[in-house]
């Protein structure tokens, strides 16, 4: 049987102290059938050289540059020159360990997704956590980012599911639209994805107020995806997703951290009522502590009318996830 071609696609802006790891941890791979697609998004600093150079010395490193337009168009671009049946994404300051693909390989078969674990490390490669899939549904929003996935290239064709062009969540929205429309998931109990904070990253260094896009993100989610199939999860994953935005918005004063809170949770309370179903506290099975304390806390003290105590002492000590 002919092994799969495995198509990698890397988004590159202004990795010039990180390409070379990501690109030789690729190299390394145990799994040989691979090409690599690197896109240069307009850096301004070494980036295309040191993609040129590997392109001249490795057969399956294919080079592209255009000029900055984001990590979601540039992704968009890299399915489309594409010639594996699967795809997996790598970013550019991240790495992979040497089984990885091999890992994908072994649970690939007549599936359109594959999930796989993570580590984290910070800039300075400490050790900070690691993920592994469970066999708990809530893994489709605890692992919703577009790292540590394989998709099926036709699936993706099909649906014509594509990236947007937000700037925050992007990969999320990507990776919910393509949860929705297929069971045909697998998972991997297996951390082989090096996630290296970087941060100079977008993530990392946009501005608190437009970090507030993240409640923009999950009223797009819930008005043009259908998660309905995942019960009170997809919901759980919306005040989550809506808390951390608000934790995001520290610095700003305390009314317009308030207002914030009294928006978005107006909005998830009439969204719940939508659903036919009431904002109340839930402990997910399989969820982190910390992020289930929290979200019972909030609901809580919303309840109890104690809310703006309950922030005023979050903004004060600057607690984040």
């Amino acid at each position: 049987m002919q092994e799969e071609l495995i198509s990698i696609i890397i988004p590159v802006y202004n990795a010039e102290k990180f390409i070379k790891r990501c690109l030789d941890s690729i190299i390394n791979q145990t799994y040989k059938n691979i090409e690599v697609i690197c896109i240069n998004d307009g850096s301004t600093d070494n980036s295309l050289k040191i993609l040129k150079e590997y392109e001249k010395k490795y057969f399956f490193i294919r080079v592209y540059n255009q000029k900055n337009c984001g990590s979601g168009k540039t992704r968009n671009r890299g399915i489309d020159l594409s010639k594996g049946n699967y795809i997996t994404f790598v970013d550019a300051d991240d790495y992979i360990e040497k089984d990885y693909i091999s890992k994908f390989i072994s649970k690939y078969y007549n599936m359109d997704i594959v999930i796989c674990g993570y580590k984290k490390y910070d800039e300075n490669m400490n050790f900070l956590i690691k993920k592994i899939p469970s066999d708990s549904d809530i893994d489709y929003f605890k692992f919703s980012s577009t790292c540590c996935k394989l998709y099926n290239k036709k699936f993706l064709q099909k649906n014509n599911i594509r990236f947007s062009d937000r700037k925050i969540g992007e990969d999320v929205f990507f990776t919910l639209k393509c949860y929705s429309l297929t069971c045909r998931v697998n998972k991997v109990k297996y951390a082989g994805y090096c996630i290296v904070e970087n941060l100079n990253s977008l993530t990392n260094s946009i501005n608190s107020k437009n970090k507030a896009n993240l409640f923009e993100l999950v009223k797009e989610i819930d008005n043009k995806i259908d998660l309905k199939k995942f019960g009170d999860l997809y919901l759980f994953f919306y005040i989550k997703t809506i808390i951390m935005n608000l934790l995001m918005q520290s610095k700003c004063s305390f009314k317009e951290f308030y207002n914030l809170y009294m928006i978005s949770f107006d909005w998830l309370e009439k969204t719940y009522k939508q659903n036919g179903k009431k904002l109340k506290s839930i402990w997910i099975k399989k969820e982190d502590f910390k992020i289930n304390l929290l979200v019972n806390l909030f609901i809580l003290f919303r309840k109890i009318y104690l809310i703006k105590p309950f922030l005023w002492l979050l903004q004060k000590k600057n607690f984040n996830l």
